[in-house]
């Protein structure tokens, strides 16, 4: 599925030797290229030099001025000695993005330093490409749009404003314009025609570098050399693949000093046993033409048969045939409808309103992605699928055909599996009266801020998710306290404590601790998880055999932020489905030994316990939505959901999959990518509504069951203690005895 969604985001990116090209046309200077990943991210490629008083941090510093030290160690983590150095295009100072600019377009021009105009040269720019290159982010993307009417084509003009740029770049571009003897262009038309910002053919651009003769041998060239280069997952591994005589898909891969066969093998098969690793080894040296296994050199093509190639680096296959559904299904639901083809496959068809978009009407509302990168891939391969041959023209009234192998649960013809979704629930407005002074009473809230220590989570614009996701629950903290509740936070801030921050932008650190005897700064994600697990499966126990307390007085709830595709507005909230959970779960560790004097080895959850935990946990969170949509907050379709997609894994988060408390959520607040929930997220004010709002409904649920009976989580075995570890040596002479 990953290979899938990567083709529609693909921005080929050919290196030179000596010099690199933008889209292999155009080359900067010696050393430098211009590349783009299946990400759509711009990076500047620059080969280190061999100049002994040159180190890769001098050559970053050249390029980024002043840089933070955690992200100039980003950029430099897992990079050999002998490869170039990715610089994001965000992390490059003005001078430089306009230095690179003026390189690739030569026939761009300033326009009486009102603008600058851009003419279209490669085939490879989009709307997309142009508002990361001038702008920073996609945010420009809809009002280039807007001006121009359609999709952007080689030869097209278009004039940017200076507020579509940032200030430094549009300053140093005029700037270095002038010093290359840039002539200005001058409309020949009165400026009250160019009513849509666009220059008409007639308009002469002076001096251009590229005559339309060279232009076409060049793209010719170009289109030939796309043929034979089908994907390139990685462009710092260096893979293209290609189909030998027999039309099969194998890969290459130029070695590099220290590699060998067995390295290389392993790197890509993704084989970890020895005796498969040696397998692969025999069967790469057959296909690369080696005697032995140990004559490569540096500069030898190795060829890796396709067929060994680890899930990391499969190739995209073409879009999958529908499955069939077995038995009747309906003809209709919702705005769906569904057919079966004369070969049995079924598939699904949507006709498109006045002003949809297939990403957001179709993708996110009806397949479950949310991702930017999985959005985009996953909207080609339908518009393939349904014979759509340009995204941004599709009239209103068009057919789009789903296969329904991408539908998610609520929207798939076929029978769902027990305890899966089966219909979209709206979510109505619905305010929550606000708590008063001890209304909380006696009910206990476990807070879990996401991510802290070296993970960040998500950063977008500057804006780091985990210092965000913090304040937010400091806020909550407070508000619930303030009626009355108790509330146990999983995560602490040594500086910042338990104060929420009024301002707008919050500086990432690392100050973050989970508060665990003693304390663990969280320096691996996934252990993180699992501590935190644990960290809640103590609180509960605590609070339910030492202070007898109700386990219907208890609520769970992890804070976070996501970084999904810009069209997607408000909030998420994730659920617990007992189909994803597991029956058992177990915790043994000897990080674990060392953080917890006394915790419960395994989890074991029985089947009455999932299903009221799914049924509790769903209700609270969909009056969390009506609380929050009634307060003024922007909400998406399908706001309520218990599984993430992620390329091919289909998952539910982990704190809520292994939770023991009864109501458990996992709440994404905003989403970063898009520019609005930025603006309410900077706003300390809007902040501390959220949080309220999210209070005030996690104390109206907990009130509506006062007296229900909870089935138990599990059977009583008590808190057993972990044992002393004997030696393998005392072991042996107990055996002896």
């Amino acid at each position: 599925m990953s290979g899938i969604m990567r083709i529609g985001t693909i921005i080929s990116c050919l290196l030179l030797q000596g010099a690199a090209a933008f889209a292999g046309l155009h080359p900067l200077e010696k050393g430098e290229a211009l590349l783009i990943d299946e990400k759509a991210d711009i990076f500047l490629v620059v080969q280190v030099s061999e100049d002994a008083h040159e180190t890769p941090e001098s050559i970053v510093r050249r390029y980024t001025s002043d840089l933070p030290r955690d992200r100039l160690a980003v950029i430099l983590e897992d990079r050999q000695p002998a490869d170039p150095i990715n610089i994001p295009w965000t992390n490059l100072v003005s001078k430089v993005k306009a230095r690179i600019l003026l390189d690739l377009f030569p026939k761009d021009r300033p326009l009486q330093n009102k603008g600058w105009v851009h003419v279209v040269v490669y085939s490879d720019e989009s709307f997309n490409l142009l508002s990361r290159l001038f702008h920073g982010d996609d945010d420009l993307i809809l009002d280039l749009f807007t001006r121009l009417g359609r999709d952007i084509h080689t030869g097209d003009t278009l004039v940017l404003e200076k507020q579509d740029m940032t200030s430094g770049l549009a300053d140093n571009l005029f700037k270095q314009a002038e010093a290359r003897a840039i002539p200005i262009y001058e409309k020949s038309k009165p400026a009250g025609k160019q009513v849509q910002g666009e220059i008409s053919e007639d308009d002469e651009i002076l001096d251009q570098d590229i005559g339309a003769n060279k232009m076409t041998e060049v793209h010719s060239t170009l289109y030939k050399a796309r043929e034979k280069a089908i994907f390139l997952p990685r462009p710092k591994d260096g893979l293209l693949y290609k189909k030998d005589k027999n039309g099969e898909l194998f890969t290459e891969y130029k070695v590099r000093k220290g590699n060998s066969l067995y390295s290389i093998a392993k790197r890509f098969t993704g084989r970890k046993k020895p005796s498969r690793i040696n397998a692969a080894v025999r069967v790469i040296q057959r296909a690369s033409g080696f005697r032995k296994a140990a004559s490569i050199r540096p500069g030898d093509i190795v060829v890796i048969p396709v067929s060994l190639l680890g899930q990391d680096y499969k190739p995209p296959a073409s879009p999958p045939a529908s499955s069939t559904c077995h038995g009747k299904f309906p003809k209709k639901k919702g705005p769906l409808t569904y057919y079966r083809l004369k070969d049995g496959r079924v598939e699904a068809r949507y006709t498109l309103k006045k002003g949809e978009a297939l990403y957001s009407a179709v993708v996110i509302r009806f397949t479950g992605r949310l991702r930017a990168k999985e959005v985009n891939g996953l909207a080609m391969l339908i518009a393939r699928y349904s014979g759509i041959k340009d995204v941004t023209k599709i009239p209103a009234g068009a057919t789009v055909r789903i296969p329904i192998d991408y539908l998610d649960d609520p929207w798939h013809p076929c029978p769902a599996q027990p305890g899966a979704e089966v219909a979209e629930e709206p979510a109505e407005p619905e305010p929550v009266p606000p708590a008063a002074k001890g209304e909380a009473s006696g009910f206990h809230f476990i807070l879990d801020p996401g991510h802290g220590g070296i993970d960040t989570g998500a950063l977008v614009a500057g804006m780091p998710e985990d210092e965000y996701a913090y304040d937010i629950a400091t806020r909550l903290k407070r508000h619930l306290e303030s009626a009355g509740g108790i509330v146990h936070m999983l995560l602490y801030d040594k500086k910042q404590k338990y104060v929420p921050r009024n301002v707008a932008y919050l500086r990432m650190d690392r100050n973050e601790v989970l508060l665990t005897r003693p304390r663990w700064f969280p320096n691996n994600p996934r252990r993180a998880v699992m501590v935190r697990v644990a960290m809640v499966n103590q609180i509960l126990r605590k609070l339910i055999r030492e202070k007898r307390i109700s386990p219907e007085k208890i609520a769970f709830l992890s804070v976070h932020l996501d970084n999904l595709h810009p069209s997607v507005k408000g909030s998420f909230v994730y659920y617990p489905n007992k189909v994803m959970r597991r029956r058992r779960l177990s915790l043994g560790s000897g990080l674990l030994r060392r953080l917890f004097k006394a915790v419960d080895r395994r989890l074991e959850f029985n089947a009455r316990f999932l299903a009221r935990s799914q049924k509790e946990s769903r209700s609270m969170a969909y009056r969390m939505v009506r609380a929050l949509k009634a307060a003024g907050f922007p909400m998406t379709r399908r706001p309520v959901r218990y599984k993430i997609y992620r390329g091919r894994r289909v998952f539910s988060p982990a704190v809520v999959r292994y939770s023991p408390v009864v109501r458990a959520l996992l709440l994404e607040t905003f989403n970063l990518a898009n520019k609005k929930e930025r603006t309410i997220l900077a706003s300390p004010g809007q902040r501390e509504l959220y949080a309220r709002t999210v209070g005030d409904a996690l104390i109206a649920e907990l009130k509506s069951k006062k007296g229900l009976s909870l089935p138990p989580m599990e059977k009583d075995r008590g808190s057993p203690r972990f044992p002393k570890r004997r030696s393998r040596r005392k072991k042996r002479h107990l055996k002896k005895r």
